[in-house]
């Protein structure tokens, strides 16, 4: 028999309220997000439940799938103010609660888009001292403005969570707290035996939990009352002990940090070169090594001051990016040449489109104008404080510029192809601020407008990077549809004037026409193409150039997805040892897109073979035969095995599944020799790769796929020789996780297929004497096939 694992908690009731008022029955959630998330569901009848856990659910033949409310939410909850918009700190609030607890939790800083994320854990970061705990006060941090934060619940038994926060450039206090109710993913379903009219409700595959329909009739309880419940402050009697302090606990609340100290001078004396002329400026910049450099253009000869102003500009940058390089030159900060036009300048300057003054003008290294505004140096956007933002949009349009010069060429190689479809790759997605999609997923929204007199409980919309969004719910003196309007009008790109970009001009048909023909020849190579393989997995990934320039997914099963898959199955080993070089290639901006490659084309090949994805048999067919390929190119590796397996039971590849099992059992279990011995090889060999793999977890695993296939021959096979063989999968689940009643009630009914009825029956009892008082359901039902079996009705 199957098992699943419980991971829900009911708690049910009686109550009576004073009918002075009615008081509306139906299900009342709790207010705040950063509480418990507890429901109270008032009945009609006068009784009510409080749960845990609630959702909506789907139902499939006889399986139930469940999803839980909390599935969208993320774990770490962020609140951000705006009282000191100038400020070049951010002061960081914790509760108390989530320090003290926060030796699971880890905080990174990010300074920009493109420099490495160093990481702390919660205590580390926050400087925490657990002698001073109090759950009631906020402790405060304050730290160098940065463009994000990332924020990491670690577990040992699940995936850990990463949250990323890109920080507004005018938040100034940010308090955290932490959702404590969220739990990690569950995977939560459950089956309805139409027979036993029971429902087994649980997640993964362990500790089921069964539901019969409850009896209207009163059931008696077998507990006896107490004749009284009271409560009091402080219990205490003669001779006890008394700790006073534990009582009596006070805290000084006023909350205190050192402000942090900078240099009086940088360690690193930066010096950029002005260039005398226009034309010495351009061909300066087009002619830096640096070929992802800018070169900005100021005009603004009306102004009698702009010479000072445009040298106390550049005293500045050049200070804030001696601080930054205090080790000595990085190329990773300087991004730009400026140049200063003057009058002489003016007909030069037409030639390039710079008509406006004042102005503020950016061009590539190809002379390429990306950007323009009537803007002056003064501006409080064109800040040095705001010059990395500048940098990373201007990349965007950097490479849609290149991207056009390629494709307008109708002879370019499928190399220069491939060259600027991986530079467009490594940008980050942009959110179009023109469609009528979900709101934004990776544009923080968290300003509002000043409050009005109505006042109304509004929905703040937080959107946390590489997580679904989330609502929260808080208090605002604000028109609630006016506010979250202009949320979501609002830009906060540099460059807001979009009429005034660069405007991308090549056609998707076209791009989609050299991709395929670049596949189909990169596919005949026995070399891997690094650069290729970043590529496809950016698209497999929604990530890549058909998102960013296109708005547009990878289309499951279709002629480009599966040339994609096909390469990089086949480089697979090649590609996975990416990280264990020192080679750039393999860094996309965000994270390493090659690591945990495993279940990441893994979770590809799932999506390959769901129905929904799967227009005809073939696709299917063809879905599976790539799934099977990773299998062995994965060298049968547990989890892809199981992930296989199971899209294999899904589409009912009844003959395919048990041949699959068969392959992964011989793997591991070589012969009749001690079983733990062969898994625990098996392990080392898994841990090699997985750092993280827990032995307990990879035994168990192995003992209920085992159940699992026997379970499945038990139901869907009359084949003798699959019987013998399902026999020997269920003893070695036995072997390994000993007198289980699911285990032995497969066996059992194993035997009774293979003729052996004495041993079914003597089986069939060992199942039912294993059961605990409490699994009254489960003994009836296993008495039944006793009884079928001792009878001959089986």
């Amino acid at each position: 028999m199957k098992k699943l694992l419980y991971f829900i908690t009911f708690f049910v009731f009686s109550v009576s309220f004073s009918q002075e008022k009615t008081i509306p029955s139906g299900e009342y959630k709790t207010l705040k997000s950063e509480t418990e998330s507890v429901n109270i569901i008032l009945l009609d009848n006068k009784r009510y439940s409080v749960s845990v856990l609630s959702g909506v659910y789907e139902q499939k033949n006889n399986s139930i799938y469940f999803k839980s409310d909390q599935d969208n939410e993320p774990v770490f909850k962020l609140e951000f103010g705006f009282d000191k918009p100038n400020s070049k700190k951010i002061l960081l609030k914790f509760d108390g609660l989530f320090l003290n607890y926060g030796d699971d939790k880890y905080i990174g800083v990010q300074e920009t888009a493109s420099s490495e994320i160093i990481y702390k854990t919660a205590q580390e970061f926050s400087n925490f001292n657990a002698m001073d705990y109090n759950e009631e006060i906020n402790y405060e941090k304050e730290i160098d403005h940065c463009y994000a934060l990332y924020f990491v619940k670690e577990s040992y038994y699940s995936e850990s969570i990463i949250e990323k926060f890109i920080l507004p450039k005018d938040v100034s206090q940010i308090t955290v707290s932490y959702s404590r109710s969220k739990n990690s993913s569950m995977n939560l379903n459950g089956y309805y035996d139409e027979k036993t009219k029971v429902l087994s409700v649980g997640a993964g595959r362990k500790n089921i939990l069964n539901f019969a329909l409850k009896n209207n009739e009163e059931e008696k309880s077998k507990f006896i009352n107490p004749s009284e419940i009271s409560s009091v402050k402080k219990f205490t009697y003669d001779g006890k002990k008394i700790n006073e302090d534990y009582y009596n606990q006070t805290v000084d609340s006023a909350a205190t940090y050192v402000d942090s100290v900078e240099p009086s001078a940088p360690a690193y004396s930066f010096k950029l070169k002005i260039e005398k002329s226009v034309k010495e400026a351009f061909n300066a910049t087009k002619n830096s090594k640096d070929k992802s450099r800018f070169l900005v253009i100021i005009n603004d000869t009306n102004n009698k001051n702009i010479e000072q102003q445009f040298k106390d500009f550049i005293e500045s940058y050049q200070e804030n990016l001696g601080y930054s390089m205090y080790e000595g030159y990085d190329p990773q900060y300087d991004h730009f040449d400026f140049y200063l036009a003057n009058a002489k300048d003016k007909a030069e300057l037409k030639k390039f489109g710079i008509t406006d003054n004042p102005s503020i003008t950016y061009f590539n290294t190809d002379g390429v104008k990306l950007y323009h505004s009537k803007s002056q140096i003064t501006d409080d956007s064109f800040s040095y404080y705001n010059t990395n933002t500048i940098n990373t949009e201007l990349k965007v349009l950097d490479a849609n510029a290149k991207f056009d010069a390629v494709f307008s060429i109708k002879k370019n190689t499928f190399q220069e192809t491939l060259n600027v479809l991986y530079e467009i790759s490594k940008q980050e997605v942009p959110y179009n601020y023109d469609s009528e999609e979900t709101p934004p997923t990776i544009i923080d929204i968290q300003k509002f407008v000043p409050p009005v007199v109505v006042k109304e409980q509004i929905k703040e919309v937080l959107v946390v990077e590489e997580v679904k969004s989330v609502e929260i719910v808080q208090d605002y003196a604000v028109d609630s549809t006016a506010v979250i309007d202009s949320a979501y009008d609002y830009d906060y790109s540099m460059l807001k004037i979009k009429e005034n970009k660069y405007k991308f001009k090549t056609k998707e048909n076209v791009v989609n026409e050299k991709w395929i023909k670049l596949l189909e020849t990169f596919n005949k190579d026995k070399n891997v193409n690094k650069k290729l393989a970043i590529t496809i997995l950016k698209e497999l990934s929604n990530k890549g150039f058909n998102k960013i320039l296109y708005s547009k997914n990878q289309v499951i099963n279709s002629k480009i997805n599966q040339l994609e898959m096909d390469y990089i199955l086949k480089h697979y080993d090649t590609i996975s040892n990416f990280n264990n070089t020192n080679e750039e290639a393999t860094y996309d901006g965000d994270y390493y897109i090659t690591y945990d490659l495993k279940n990441n084309i893994s979770s590809f090949l799932n999506q390959s073979v769901a129905k929904e994805n799967c227009k005809s048999k073939d696709d299917l067919t063809k879905a599976m035969a790539r799934f099977k390929t990773f299998v062995a190119t994965s060298k049968n590796d547990s989890s892809v095995a199981s992930s296989y397996m199971n899209a294999l039971k899904e589409n009912d590849f009844q003959t395919e599944y048990l041949t699959a099992y068969e392959n992964y059992y011989t793997t591991v279990i070589k012969d009749n020799s001690n079983i733990i011995e062969q898994l625990d090889a098996s392990f080392a060999i898994k841990q090699e790769e997985e750092y993280s793999a827990n032995w307990v977890e990879y035994k168990y695993d192995f003992a209920n796929q085992a159940n699992e296939a026997s379970w499945f021959v038990v139901e869907k096979v009359k084949d003798a020789s699959l019987i013998k063989k399902a026999i020997v999968w269920s003893e070695t689940s036995l072997k390994i996780q000993k007198d289980d009643r699911y285990y032995l009630d497969t066996l059992a009914q194993l035997y009774y297929k293979d003729g052996q009825k004495e041993k079914a029956i003597i089986t069939e009892q060992k199942a039912i004497d294993v059961l605990s008082d409490d699994d009254y359901i489960q003994r009836e039902e296993y008495k039944v096939v006793l009884e079928k079996m001792k009878n001959g009705t089986y």
